[in-house]
């Protein structure tokens, strides 16, 4: 039972901290959350299929909402080969997170 509530007020931490994030136009609560995890862990690199499994969502989801990250200038797309694609911090991202302050 403790586990539970300390699962929970940590998933409640995290989308109160993310919520700041969901004021960007075009950002839905999965991309708030992205975000908030490149802030928090600048050298973090991210793929599809970790956020298909952070968030319970489809492959299409995630590389839909990472996509949209990269085309609002908030992630950039790392080819790690013919079919895999990671996603790191962009260069504008301290830029664009200083505007919402």
């Amino acid at each position: 039972y403790d586990a539970l509530k300390t699962y929970i007020h940590s998933k409640q931490r995290e989308v109160i901290q993310a919520a700041k994030f969901l004021k960007i136009e075009g950002v839905n609560d999965r991309m708030a959350q992205i975000i908030k995890i490149i802030y928090d862990d600048a050298d973090r690199v991210l793929n599809s299929k970790e956020i298909e499994n952070k968030f319970n969502i489809s492959s299409f989801t995630a590389r839909s909402d990472l996509k949209s990250l990269v085309n609002l200038g908030f992630l950039e797309e790392v080819k790690v080969n013919l079919k895999k694609i990671n996603f790191i911090k962009s260069k504008t991202f301290d830029t664009k997170i200083k505007k919402l302050k």
